[in-house]
């Protein structure tokens, strides 16, 4: 299995973001990219994608940083929130490498009780 990234920049306008976009998708052996400024990518190295991305955001205040994720068989959680069903997919199946049944979008996660926010002040 290849290393896997996370790619995330920041202050990107619009045409840097495509680019970036573009890059991932000819590099990348496999990519996920559901939450703008953030890419999970397999293959290569950190500096590799460093370094084909760091040209597109020359001569503005964008950023990037690549942060080599665990390697399989390790631990590999994450969390996410407000995406639209289905859209994690790619995550299980290929970052933690759980298998989806064709009739089940995503895995089935246990629910967490709603919070228990303060009263409003009178």
């Amino acid at each position: 299995m290849a290393e896997m990234f996370l790619i995330a920049t920041s202050e990107a306008n619009d045409p840097q973001r495509n680019a970036v976009q573009a890059i991932v998708k000819a590099h990348a052996r496999g990519w996920w990219h559901r939450v703008p400024d953030v890419w999970v990518v397999n293959g290569h190295d950190a500096a590799y994608w460093r370094d084909l991305i760091r040209p597109v955001l020359l001569l503005s205040k964008a950023k990037v940083v690549v942060f080599q994720l665990p390697p399989q068989g390790g631990p590999r959680n994450w969390a996410i929130a407000g995406l639209p069903t289905g859209a994690a997919n790619w995550l299980f199946t290929s970052y933690t490498h759980i298998e989806i049944p064709d009739n089940q979008k995503v895995p089935t996660l246990p629910s967490l009780p709603a919070p228990k926010l303060p009263k409003p002040a009178k």
